[in-house]
């Protein structure tokens, strides 16, 4: 019987050692990778428990009392509702007709300007008496206008364009000045306010503002969960590396979430131009700024980056601009504008400064409507 020779008995020996230990080394590393993503599986588990467990509620708040919900806006103001003390002894919040905050109803023949002012809770005049907005303001100092207060807290640009469409008939106005803080263009992009209520979604296709999320879903109640989509993602590719590997092929958006809501909010007002126009109305565009925007250096640098792409463009669309924080930065004070709130909205000194320069720059801002009418304007020298 055929025997082997020693060196090949022992390269034998070798070639069985060389794989035992390949074995050994793929058996090890499979279960290093297997205990890896059973760890991974734990945390990521546990990251997601954590984040279900802690996720935003929907909070009550202030809007609960004089708002309710629509289908188109997401949310509109309740017709004739009176609340007395609102903001405090002697604040009221009075509703008219048509949900607008105001005693004055529509329609109503009118001989005077009618000035439509179109915003978010700064218009409304949030923590402050009625007579005491800037449009309430703005009418008391010039008796050449009517002013109406198209104002609702918490509305992006886009829901202010489609409230102002549905009342127009009733409001019938000569000029509409929309004044907005940079938050409204970022409301763009939101589903879900903090007080459950769904947003109408707005993009452009071909050159056309597209709204979806219409009919909005119904109110969320207090005390639901709030939709955190993206914070489960990132639970996940905190701990593992497989989801990490994912996400870094995904590629990724490289417009800047302002660029974005600023593109969309050009086109609807352009678009709202253009509805006015067809209306015979002017519209005018105006920003004002925050506490923040006026103190935080890194809000007042994307504010100044905001207003001035608003500017251009607005120059070669042919809209009146206005950036009303200039003014604010020439009082000797601007700390003494705000509420002491969370949000620090104008106090009684802010609406007032809106309401001077607005009355101020009205006539530039809307010469052939001012000109045309049969009293010169009052405007403060």
């Amino acid at each position: 019987m055929p025997t082997q020779s020693a060196p090949r008995i022992i390269q034998t020996i070798k070639i069985t050692r060389r794989r035992k230990l390949l074995f050994a080394t793929v058996a090890v590393v499979v279960g290093l990778l297997l205990l890896e993503g059973l760890a991974s599986m734990t945390f990521s588990g546990i990251e997601l428990f954590n984040c279900w467990q802690h996720q935003p509620r929907v909070v009550d708040s202030r809007p609960e009392h004089h708002c309710q919900y629509d289908a188109e806006l997401g949310w509109a103001g309740k017709p004739n509702v009176t609340i007395h003390n609102y903001y405090g002894e002697g604040s009221d919040f009075i509703t008219n007709n048509l949900g607008m905050r105001g005693v004055t109803n529509y329609p109503h023949d009118h001989s005077k300007i009618r000035v439509v002012c179109v915003g978010d809770s700064f218009t409304v005049g949030y923590g402050v008496n009625g007579d005491d907005s800037f449009p309430s303001l703005l009418q008391a100092s010039n008796k050449q206008i009517e002013v109406a207060n198209l104002g609702q807290e918490g509305y992006s640009i886009g829901q202010n364009s489609l409230w102002l469409r549905r009342v127009t008939g009733e409001v019938d106005p000569d000029v509409v000045v929309c004044v907005w803080i940079v938050e409204d263009f970022r409301r763009l992009t939101r589903r879900t306010t903090s007080n459950g209520y769904g947003t109408p979604q707005f993009h452009v296709e071909d050159g056309q503002v597209v709204v979806s999320n219409t009919p909005v879903p119904q109110k969320l109640n207090a005390g639901a969960s709030m939709p955190v989509d993206r914070a489960y993602f990132q639970a996940i590719t905190k701990h593992s590396s497989l989801a990490r590997g994912i996400s870094i092929l995904v590629p990724k958006a490289e417009v800047n979430p302002d660029d974005s809501a600023l593109f969309i909010g050009l086109h609807i007002i352009m678009e709202l131009r253009e509805f006015l126009r067809s209306r015979d109305c002017e519209l005018i565009c105006v920003l004002s700024p925050t506490a923040s925007d006026l103190f935080g250096t890194d809000d007042a640098i994307i504010y100044q980056s905001i207003s001035v792409a608003l500017s251009e463009h607005m120059s070669r669309i042919d809209i009146p601009y206005l950036d009303l924080k200039p003014a604010f930065q020439k009082h000797v004070d601007a700390t003494r504008l705000f509420l002491p709130e969370e949000f620090h909205h104008y106090n009684e000194s802010g609406n007032a400064l809106v309401a001077d320069t607005l009355n101020h720059e009205l006539p530039r801002l809307s010469i052939r409507v001012f000109q045309a009418s049969q009293t010169p304007s009052p405007g403060l020298p």
